[in-house]
């Protein structure tokens, strides 16, 4: 009995001595107000820094606490637990230098519902720091009234909405064609009337327009970034650090750098936006998504460079367009993702033999014999003829070259353009004529037994018809021919500036070039023989396939 009087006597002054250790605590706080404003929550007088900082100071002085620190993040959203004075505070906190946090309410912490619990629920206590919101009354010694997860999960519910709203203005805008990034692609400016909008950047505009140039010419991307370096231009991250006064570790540029900007279709006049989202509206990490889902609107601003030097240029980049010598030096391929094979038409893939560049038949390579032949060319050999053809058509008159074109191609000549126009003229005559007496059939109605008046107008109807078909057919055999007369024309002025060629390059092959078929060899009066055909853009292939013999070196 008087154990246990003696071990309840001293329970019961522990416990006074914990009441006035606490009391002495309480009355003794260390306390660290934290202030939050984000863009969204608007700059009323209710929600701005200088109220919440008000209001929680003389709370701290009502209560006669030591105030220790003002901690404010001023244009942070809730969702972002990285804010430089919260993550000042929690130092703090884990130092010892505060032991209780005050906030105007729980969203001021924060506005993810887990975060918030995390640092209410377990964070502080751990620590041992009150925490208080006053407004919502709110208070870590006494948050055992169930609704303090209810008040995190409403809190995070605004932030959550207004994402949904951004997301959904963002995707209206860029369906609409209109530019919904931060800094503009390297090239362009935002445009001083509309920052929706791209402009040409007249200084930086040269530079992509050289690289598109230089890399379709065979020059790499590595050896165009040592060139733009050498030559003291900034690379992007640089040049746009240097336009808003800020350091850059570096100006130099690298060949990742050039092959982003070989890679982007903003150059053609297109946006492509939507390549990335968030996570979540509670994360900054953003993730690629499915090309599917990416929108594209075309001709939304001026084009720095050409469709056809973009489409160039993406075609080499998405073939190997380097072959290595055994040195360990880069010789590139002329014709690269330009041979095919005539017999299977899979693309005829250069490799190095005897120090020589060989295109070789790629389904043989890939799947053997059975599904095609060894069939190969040398690269000096093609070179030859393409050479030959190219200087040959070069030298014609262009009038007469487009004349022999225009005939080779078996599309109408000139005398037969005019036969067209006549024939049109005459079609439409006929069309007034039936017109007319349709007309005076109207008017004769009266005096023409209905079966006459039904049968003849039938008769009228049907000519129409045919006339009309015909008179259609004809506009568009007319429209077509003037469409492949300027192709023609187009071709004849890019081949006429080769007549005096000695040496075939990359850019001219693939300038003048579609495609060129190789076949397979053959016996001819026991040689070895193979067929060369050259499929020139904008006019196709125009001279009989070209026999060559095998010479072996």
């Amino acid at each position: 009995m008087i154990k246990w009087y003696n071990r309840f006597e001293r329970n019961i002054f522990g416990f006074f001595a914990y009441r006035k250790d606490n009391a002495m605590q309480k009355s003794s706080y260390n306390v660290g107000i934290y202030c939050r404003l984000s863009r969204d929550d608007g700059k009323s007088e209710s929600t701005s820094i200088s109220n919440q900082r008000e209001m929680l100071t003389k709370y701290v002085e009502e209560q006669g606490w030591n105030l220790s620190e003002v901690y404010i993040d001023d244009g942070f959203t809730g969702t972002n637990f990285e804010r430089p004075d919260f993550q000042r505070m929690i130092v703090d906190v884990e130092r010892g230098l505060i032991n209780c946090v005050i906030t105007k309410d729980l969203s001021r912490l924060g506005r993810n519902y887990s975060k918030v619990g995390y640092y209410t629920d377990e964070f502080f206590p751990l620590n041992n720091v009150r925490y208080i919101a006053i407004n919502g009354e709110f208070d870590t010694e006494n948050s055992d009234d169930g609704f303090s997860a209810f008040h995190n999960v409403i809190n995070e519910f605004y932030p959550r909405e207004v994402s949904k709203k951004v997301k959904a203005v963002y995707k209206m805008n860029a369906e609409k064609g209109l530019w919904i990034g931060g800094t503009p692609p390297y090239g362009y400016m935002k445009s001083p009337h509309n920052n929706k909008v791209l402009v040409i950047d007249e200084e930086t505009a040269p530079i992509v327009k050289r690289i598109f140039e230089e890399f379709a010419s065979g020059t790499s991307g590595r050896a165009i970034a040592e060139n733009l370096t050498n030559e003291g231009i900034l690379c992007p991250g640089a040049y746009y650090a240097q336009r808003l006064g800020k350091p850059c570790k570096t100006t130099a540029w690298s060949s990742s750098a050039v092959c982003s900007i070989l890679d982007k279709e903003v150059y053609i006049g297109n946006l492509v936006q939507g390549k990335r989202k968030k996570v979540s509206f509670k994360s900054k990490e953003r993730r690629f998504t499915p090309k599917e889902t990416w929108i594209t609107v075309e001709n939304t601003h001026e084009a720095i460079i050409s469709k056809e030097i973009f489409d160039e240029v993406r075609k080499l980049r998405q073939t190997n367009v380097v072959v290595r010598k055994p040195s360990g030096k880069r010789q590139q391929s002329i014709f690269h993702s330009q041979v095919k094979c005539s017999d299977c038409g899979a693309q005829m893939s250069p490799s190095l033999q005897a120090n020589k560049i060989t295109y070789r038949c790629g389904t043989y390579i890939n799947k053997g014999k059975s599904v095609c032949t060894a069939h190969n060319i040398r690269e000096e050999v093609l070179e030859a003829i393409v050479l030959n053809d190219i200087t040959n058509y070069a030298k014609i008159n262009k009038k007469q070259l487009v004349d022999e074109v225009l005939k080779l191609l078996k599309a109408e000549t000139s005398g037969n353009h005019s036969y067209i126009k006549q024939k049109l003229s005459k079609m439409k005559s006929e069309i007034a004529k039936i017109e007319k007496a349709v007309e005076n059939l109207y008017l004769d109605k009266a005096n023409i037994p209905d079966t006459i008046f039904r049968k003849t107008m039938d008769s009228f109807n049907s000519q129409l018809e045919k006339l009309s078909a015909d008179q259609a057919k004809l506009a568009e055999q007319l429209g077509t021919e003037t469409e492949k007369q300027a192709d023609v024309s187009k071709w004849a002025d890019l081949v006429r500036q080769y007549a005096n060629l000695d040496k075939l390059t990359r850019q001219i092959a693939h300038e003048l070039i579609d495609s060129i078929t190789v076949s397979a060899f053959y016996k001819v009066n026991g040689k070895n023989m193979q067929d060369v055909t050259i499929n020139y853009k904008f006019v196709g292939n125009l001279s009989p396939t070209a026999e060559r013999e095998e010479k072996i070196a």
